[in-house]
């Protein structure tokens, strides 16, 4: 719901830019005319009086919902507190009443986790009152709390933030609240929005009124179009029912939030505000505050903040430039590019943290059947894939640990998408897979052996988001079964087909031998068997809209040591065309991925483009790739990419192969002329790396630009601006759509190609998040 409402102000936005001397009646937005159109002196003439700061007469309304049922004598002496606060004022009666606020609220959400039925979500408006209450007293009264007695608090407020994950787990069951599948691609760009809007650094509230583009991505969120109902907290609260990205839906709500503070709609800000609070809370367990540059904890504080700043004001007060950069946030961005754990969920744990490996010592593996709690203590994870985690239940008898010498392991993998030959799928088990098991713990293939489990095979996450958004308003349950979040022991697909990919003669056949010399089988077939080890799941390579498990350089060590193995030369790139394997010396090495007819995504003038390279190019020697879906073995695949130095493609699962070129290749990225606009394409070199394919590259340390490669004339006015609404509608846009390439564009962006690849490489740093 939230973020296709967002989509839409976009859209809006995107479509009101006629220039005009009255911005009013060209449908610009009050930020707008008010900043940045009146210091480009296009705005109207009564903008001195229409941009004065609006009054705000709130009176004490605000907090009356906020208060209610709080202890009288814990009401009174806050209030008498917040009127003295200008006086002296003893630290332990500021201390004694947030710690009282603090035990309070730690209360009030024990006691919904003790009402929390199965399938069904208890009231919790008392404990979202309580919480924020010691929120608003720790932040108001900071100044006389002693160091110490906020530090011992702050160690208790992980109390709150689990106690809300209690809640939600018992009412739905094991669930990934962040998994962000549906509509990815578009809080991705939500994600980049709120990073170039600089909401959350220091320098923020400074810059906030300004006339720069991340203002101009402030202003284009169209606050006045969204009516005071559909951002009331019971309306936002609803997003929880059917939406797999919390954390997506929250960066949404804190980008219109700052629209709504430069539109001086207070009754909005205060809705929103309240809002974003409540909805933290059911991510705190999987939030990713690292990449999204916001914690759970930061939600409430700023909230806090902002009730404090309207209570220790006059009844009527002006809505101003300083109170606008006052109530802004500015405190989010530290959890940015922090390192280390912390002790408070989702405040700055890194996820890759939670995905695995998990290693257990020895056992016997047993049938899970009978297993009736989710909590048990044979549910194990999570398993993280390129979906989201997923949890794994499983029964275990201890046994003593075998001898050294007759020593095994099992592996336990989750595969998703099985069925499919899809190179984007297979990047995320097998890179961390030889990784983890032949670079890092360098097992032998005779001491190991692998037991694949899968998510459901019935799972249509579209449907489930779906159907969540037109569920009645006194809905209080959940439209994705808790199942779904638990991996199946068996195969979960009998297509002939698919049984192939499986097989001794199927695409995944070679690096399973590199695994183990064993038959690779479902995880249901190891029961009764001993092993002296189980390690169940994989690091998370999630690079898109979570932090990846791998680094830059576990990704080189990965393609060095599979050049190593001797199946080809490194340098070599096998020739699909003409079946050969030797290319020239000294020329560079250009891949193009053409797909079949039926698969869409096709570069339809192809041959011109060929004849292009040769006629201008003599630097390149090109190579058409086929049928990377269709049944080509996964080590052929890797050959036919390893040590190219460009890759030209339509958007699609074959890029994922970008990681195998050498160290410092460039990618040119083809999307289609009906792609929407707010599909991530900056049109520049190393840009877009929080989107699907530039954020690979710039993991594996390689050179990206996406493209709409139609000609400059007529790109945004003829790009298909698709409503975003119920994305179970397959055409929410035209994903097979084919591509024209421009030629005179195509050679400029080849010349640029040639000239990343032939300077300096990309240094390979590890990291876990990029700005």
């Amino acid at each position: 719901m939230i973020w296709s409402l967002a989509f839409q102000t976009l859209v809006l936005a995107r479509a009101a830019s006629p220039q005009s001397a009255d911005c009013w009646t060209a449908g610009r937005t009050r930020a707008y005319c008010c900043y940045i159109a009146r210091r480009q002196q296009e705005c109207f003439q009564d903008a001195d009086t229409c941009c004065q700061a609006s009054s705000v007469n709130l009176g004490q309304s605000v907090f009356a919902k906020l208060l209610e049922q709080l202890p009288s004598e814990l009401f009174g002496y806050l209030q008498r507190l917040v009127q003295s606060r200008q006086k002296a004022l003893y630290s332990p009666a500021a201390t004694a009443l947030t710690h009282e606020l603090l035990k309070r609220a730690v209360v009030e959400i024990s006691r919904a986790k003790n009402s929390t039925k199965v399938g069904e979500l208890p009231f919790l408006g008392t404990a979202f009152r309580a919480t924020f209450l010691y929120f608003l007293s720790l932040h108001g009264l900071r100044r006389f709390i002693p160091a110490k007695y906020k530090s011992s608090m702050m160690r208790r407020e992980p109390l709150l933030w689990s106690g809300f994950t209690d809640v939600y787990f018992g009412a739905w069951g094991r669930r990934d609240f962040c998994r962000c599948v549906e509509a990815g691609e578009f809080f991705s760009r939500t994600n980049t929005q709120l990073a170039q809007s600089g909401i959350g650094r220091v320098d923020f509230p400074r810059t906030f009124l300004n006339d720069t583009l991340e203002h101009h991505a402030l202003s284009a969120q169209n606050c006045h179009m969204f009516e005071e109902g559909t951002l009331h907290p019971e309306a936002t609260l609803r997003v929880a029912f059917s939406s797999q990205c919390i954390s997506g839906d929250i960066a949404t709500l804190i980008t219109l939030l700052h629209g709504c503070i430069l539109e001086q709609d207070m009754n909005k800000v205060v809705l929103l505000h309240e809002g974003i609070f409540q909805l933290s809370t059911f991510a705190v367990d999987c939030l990713d505050a690292r990449l999204w540059g916001f914690t759970v904890r930061d939600a409430a504080l700023h909230f806090a903040r902002l009730i404090w700043v309207i209570w220790t004001k006059k009844q009527t007060f002006a809505f101003d430039a300083a109170l606008q950069r006052g109530i802004a946030w500015s405190r989010a961005g530290r959890a940015r590019g922090e390192t280390g754990q912390s002790a408070t969920p989702g405040t700055g744990a890194p996820w890759n943290s939670q995905c695995g490996p998990h290693v257990l010592s020895a056992a016997v593996v047993q049938d899970p059947e009978g297993l009736s709690s989710y909590g048990s203590p044979s549910t194990h994870g999570p398993l993280c894939t390129e979906l989201g985690r997923f949890w794994l239940q499983l029964k275990l008898q201890t046994v003593p640990p075998a001898p050294p010498e007759s020593s095994r392991t099992l592996a336990v993998l989750p595969i998703t998408m099985s069925w499919e030959s899809n190179p984007w799928h297979h990047l995320h088990w097998w890179l961390p897979a030889i990784w983890y098991f032949k670079i890092q713990l360098n097992l032998s293939p005779k001491d190991v052996d692998v037991a694949l489990v899968f998510p459901r095979a019935d799972i249509d996450w579209a449907i489930s988001t779906a159907e969540g958004r037109t569920l009645d308003v006194n809905f209080r349950g959940h439209t994705e079964p808790a199942v779904w979040s638990i991996l199946q022991h068996t195969m979960p697909f009998t297509t002939e087909e698919a049984m192939k990919h499986w097989g001794p003669d199927g695409i995944h056949r070679t690096i399973l031998g590199w695994l183990s010399e064993a038959k690779a089988k479902a995880l249901v077939e190891f029961y009764g068997a001993s092993y002296n080890r189980l390690i169940m799941g994989l690091p998370s390579l999630r690079f898109f809209l979570q932090t990846p498990g791998l680094t830059c350089s576990a990704i080189a060590r990965v393609r060095h040591w599979i050049q190593s193995l001797g199946y080809f030369s490194a340098g070599a790139m096998h020739n699909s065309d003409t079946g050969s394997s030797a290319l020239p010396a000294g020329l560079l090495k250009l891949a193009i991925i053409q797909r079949p007819d039926a698969d869409g995504r096709r570069i339809l003038n192809l041959d011109e483009v060929l004849s292009l390279v040769q006629t201008n190019f003599t630097e390149l020697m090109p190579t058409v790739v086929h049928g990377l879906a269709h049944g080509t073995p996964w080590v052929d695949q890797f050959q036919q990419f390893s040590g190219a130095d460009i890759l030209l493609a339509a958007h699609g699962a074959g890029l994922a192969w970008l990681w195998a070129l050498r160290a410092g290749a460039a990618v040119v990225e083809l999307r289609s002329r009906s792609s929407p606009v707010w599909l991530q394409c900056s049109e520049l070199w190393n840009t877009d790396s929080s989107e699907i394919f530039g954020g690979l590259a710039r993991l594996a340390g390689m050179h990206h630009i996406c493209t709409r490669p139609h000609d400059m004339k007529g790109t945004l006015g003829e790009a298909r601006l698709s409503f975003v609404g119920d994305m179970s509608d397959a055409d929410a846009y035209n994903h097979s759509a084919d591509v024209f390439v421009w030629l005179p564009k195509a050679a400029i962006l080849l010349r640029s190609a040639i000239l990343l690849a032939l300077g300096e490489p990309l240094p390979c740093v590890d990291y876990h998040w990029w700005t």
